[in-house]
């Protein structure tokens, strides 16, 4: 995932070299549009959870 130079650089850029093995992704199979308000925000309270307990 980090081979080329392009990512490294904007990896480096964003201040997330280094990073990539603590990363947590959220994926909407909806593409968000379709998931109510609320169920977004739990998801992303979950989500946040889990990524500072280092799951």
């Amino acid at each position: 995932m980090t081979e080329t130079r392009a990512t490294r650089v904007y990896l480096s850029r964003h201040g997330i070299d280094g990073k990539l093995a603590w990363a947590t992704h959220g994926i909407w199979t909806t593409g968000g549009s379709l998931v109510p308000e609320h169920e977004r925000e739990r998801f992303l309270a979950r989500i946040a959870a889990l990524q500072s307990s280092g799951a």
